[in-house]
């Protein structure tokens, strides 16, 4: 997805990216360490039948991080702006009823308290609006809205460069041709977007620790290059100079 500031969601490997999610959904690749640490969070909430949203599902890797600790028989709903994850998600045979459509986080077309809950892992440092992705998953959300983000003191506006091989990577007034956010928000300005959506609301800030350094893969196909993005120093993770504050933000909403 580009936009007038050349913004890129995702890169240009989206098809490798896109097959290295298709082969965690599977089980043919070891689960990301966030999706475990998702699935901790919320697979108590989970009840028979409830309806769940994935926002930005990928190739469904986070639904078999679910359906390994979660013995109930919910209802799940993918939405990703990348047709071929889509596609990808909908060639595996699920043991819950599963449904995959393309989407735009930030355009989403759910009636008001659709789903019991919602998850959106990886996926609001990455937006041009996180401010009206985050409105409108907890207005169509009923009770739980768990977010995977990074979280700093300040908020800080990032844009990663993306290399172009042969070319210039930026105009002659020092823009870049081509970019992926990489946002991080402060505790206020969450807590101000997600009360934006006037629901009642109680939220709670959970550091993401629950992470093994050495199963981090470091093999990750990512973009232009086989490389992992996320590095490992004194148990923290890094992507380039940025140090990768990640946190879990569960809403609960009453």
């Amino acid at each position: 997805m580009k936009n007038k500031d050349n913004h890129n969601q995702w890169g240009n490997k989206k098809d490798k990216y896109g097959q290295m999610f298709f082969q965690r959904a599977v089980g043919k690749l070891n689960e990301m360490e966030s999706s475990k640490a998702l699935a901790k969070i919320i697979y108590p909430l989970i009840k028979q039948n409830s309806k769940i949203l994935d926002a930005g599902c990928g190739a469904g890797h986070y639904l078999r991080s679910i359906l390994k600790l979660s013995n109930k028989d919910f209802q799940y709903y993918g939405i990703d702006l990348t047709q071929s994850y889509i596609d990808l998600a909908k060639k595996i045979k699920w043991k819950v009823k599963a449904d995959f459509q393309k989407m735009n986080v930030e355009k989403l077309s759910f009636k008001k308290n659709t789903f019991d809950i919602s998850i959106c892992s990886n996926v609001l440092l990455h937006l041009e609006n996180p401010n009206l992705a985050l409105k409108k998953l907890v207005i169509t959300t009923k009770k739980f809205l768990v977010i995977r983000t990074l979280i700093s003191e300040k908020d800080y506006i990032t844009k990663e460069v993306i290399n172009i091989k042969n070319k210039n990577n930026f105009t002659n007034s020092i823009k870049p041709t081509d970019f992926i956010y990489y946002n991080s928000f402060s505790k206020k300005t969450l807590n101000f977007w997600i009360n934006s959506a006037k629901k009642k609301c109680s939220i709670k800030f959970i550091k993401d620790q629950d992470f093994v350094a050495n199963k981090i893969k470091q093999d990750s196909v990512y973009r232009q290059k086989k490389t992992s993005n996320t590095k490992i120093l004194m148990n923290k993770q890094f992507n380039g100079p940025l140090m990768l504050n990640w946190y879990f933000v569960l809403i609960r909403i009453n």
